[in-house]
This record gives C-alpha cells, sequence and structure tokens, in this order.
C-alpha cells in the first residue's frame, strides 16, 4: 500500500515507459486495481517455494528491463534483481530502498533516533526514485478503480469501519479497548474488517452483544471489496496495518493507533495518529519483537477507548451518510 505512490509517480514522470510490478500473489489484484501505474503485474505465490521463485526469474529475464527498483530490499527481491542483473554485462539499472538498518540499530538498541519524525512510510518509498525523477510533486494522483468490485448486501450506508488485527500482537489495541468503543458509539453500523487469522475480529462482535449494530467481516470478503467498504466509510479506526495503509492511500478519515512500530504512520492530512508519549517507544519497525515496559503493550493499553470514541464522533457527527454505489 506504501509503494504504490512510488508506481503513480513513474508513470505519471514517464507516461511512455513499460512499467512492471512485482508482488505476492495475494496482493495482485490489489496491485492491478490501482490506477494509473503498472503495465503488468507479476505475482510469487509464496506456497510454491524457491522453485517457483527461480522460474519467475527466468521469466523476467525475457522482458530485458532496462530499470528495477527493488523497493522491498529483502532476500528475495535481493535474489530477483541478482537474477536480472546477470542477464548482461552491464545489466539494468538499479536503485534500492535502504533499510537503514544502522539508523535502526541506533534507535532500538541504543534509543538514539535518527529518523525522521514522524516517519512515514509512504515518503520512503517515493525517495530513492528521485535519483530518476528529481524531486516527488505534492499531490502523486494514483486511485483504486473498484467499479466491477461487488459487496455483500447489508451495506448501505457509509459505516464505522474497524482493523482490530495485526500481523504482530504487540501493536494490537486491546481486545476489550474495542470493545468500549463499540459500546461507546452504540450508533450506525459499525464494520470490522480483517484476514482469516485475525480472529480478535469474531470475539469484539460477540463481546459487545447482539443489541448493539456490529458487522464481522473479517476472512470473509477479498482485499479489494475491504478497499470498497474503506472507500465509502465515514471513519476508519486501525493500529499499524495494511487496511489502514489502504485508508490512508484512499484518503479516507482514518484513526490511526499508533504504539510501539516505528515506520507505520499515516502520510495524508485526512489522517490522524492517535499515541501516547513514552520513552521506550518505539520499540520495534513491526511489531515483532518483546515489550520491554514493566507494563506489557502499556503504549497500545493506555490509548483510552474514550479519547478513540470522541475523535470518531468529531469526524462522524458533521458528515452525512454516504451511499456505497
Amino acid at each position: 500500500m506504501q509503494c504504490l505512490p512510488a508506481a503513480a509517480w513513474l508513470r505519471r514522470a514517464r507516461p511512455e515507459a513499460e512499467i512492471h510490478f512485482l508482488t505476492r500473489s495475494d496482493f495482485a489484484d490489489v496491485v492491478r486495481a490501482f490506477q494509473p501505474s503498472a503495465s503488468r503485474v507479476w505475482s510469487l505465490d509464496r506456497s510454491i517455494g524457491w522453485l517457483g521463485l527461480v522460474r519467475l526469474i527466468r521469466d523476467l529475464r525475457r522482458e530485458q528491463f532496462t530499470h528495477i527498483y527493488d523497493a522491498h530490499s529483502n532476500l528475495r527481491s535481493f535474489l530477483v534483481r541478482l537474477g536480472l542483473r546477470l542477464r548482461t554485462a552491464g545489466g539494468p539499472e538499479i536503485i534500492r530502498r535502504s533499510k537503514n538498518r544502522l539508523k535502526r540499530f541506533l534507535l532500538f538498541r541504543l534509543r538514539k533516533n535518527l529518523f525522521p519524525t514522524p516517519f512515514r512510510g509512504a515518503d520512503s518509498y517515493l525517495a530513492p526514485l528521485t535519483n530518476w525523477l528529481g524531486e516527488p510533486p505534492t499531490n502523486i494522483a494514483g486511485s483504486f478503480d473498484l467499479s466491477a468490485v461487488t459487496l455483500p448486501p447489508g451495506l448501505g450506508h457509509a459505516p464505522v469501519v474497524l482493523v482490530p488485527g495485526a500481523a504482530w500482537p504487540l501493536k494490537e489495541w486491546p481486545m476489550e479497548h474495542w470493545r468500549e468503543l463499540v459500546r461507546s458509539l452504540n450508533a450506525g453500523p459499525v464494520v470490522i474488517l480483517g484476514g482469516k487469522t485475525d480472529t480478535i475480529c469474531a470475539e469484539i462482535c460477540q463481546g459487545v452483544g447482539s443489541s448493539l449494530p456490529c458487522l464481522n467481516l473479517a476472512g470473509q470478503i477479498s482485499w479489494l471489496q475491504c478497499l470498497k467498504v474503506i472507500a465509502h466509510a465515514s471513519v476508519v479506526i486501525a493500529g499499524d496495518t495494511g487496511l489502514m495503509h489502504a485508508a490512508d492511500l484512499l484518503k479516507r478519515p482514518t484513526l490511526a493507533l499508533i504504539g510501539p512500530t516505528a515506520f507505520g504512520f499515516p502520510k495524508n492530512p485526512s489522517s490522524r495518529v492517535i499515541e501516547v508519549t513514552l520513552a521506550c517507544r518505539p520499540c520495534t519497525k513491526d511489531g515483532r519483537g518483546r515489550c520491554h515496559n514493566v507494563e506489557y503493550k502499556a503504549c497500545m493499553k493506555r490509548i483510552e477507548p474514550d479519547r478513540v470514541a470522541q475523535a470518531v464522533r468529531d469526524i462522524v457527527t458533521p458528515q452525512r451518510p454516504n451511499a456505497i454505489q
């Protein structure tokens, strides 16, 4: 999600270019729906294993790329660019987005922060491209074509959307806080989005009781359908997750609950960060590792539900329902 504006900038700056985008197979449809960006989307099914990666590199070498932007800088992307670099003696020109490992060591081990504060991941994906394209424009156009995406019945107007799950438990807002938030709002439908493994989503709805309108769609709809729900939401409340960054990219009013992570801050003015100040923050790049505070997950627990509920009311109350087409 945070990388897609980089593809839009490439398309805007080089409209004549053939731009290919490589991503995981479960995200390929999302990249295809983003306009304008890629001429072709390649996907890697990680369940196939290393043999699938070797075959993918073989197919990519036939394209004879002139430029490669390694935006992810992990082992798989390193092997891809290495394989493409060996295509000819010179190979394509390569730019890599640095992981800034020394700065990360200084931040997480020695508590010396040399990163911009707040660190907006979307900007970090644009920065390496300045070597090719100059300074990025202040407003990079880009949007999702969701016109062909259909939704389940029962979403007649823009809901309050909650995204409680996270890849790592350390950055999850506590379940009881989510339940208390739903009880505090007590108005209009609350829709919960997430993946199949986000069991917290069902537990939230079960805990608030049947009298409150809480619709759990986690793991029941596709990522494109999630984007369409978000595109028509009155407000989205989420931690540092992919769907929070989707809401930020879609420029929907977003409340980002940021705790231990360093690089998950949203970019657009429509987004607002809710956080607490602690000396131990940030302690991780993405939520992995262990909590170093004597109060486990204090950075998330101390974000009070009443504070979030008031922020939701400040956003939703002046708005009229936005029908989903």
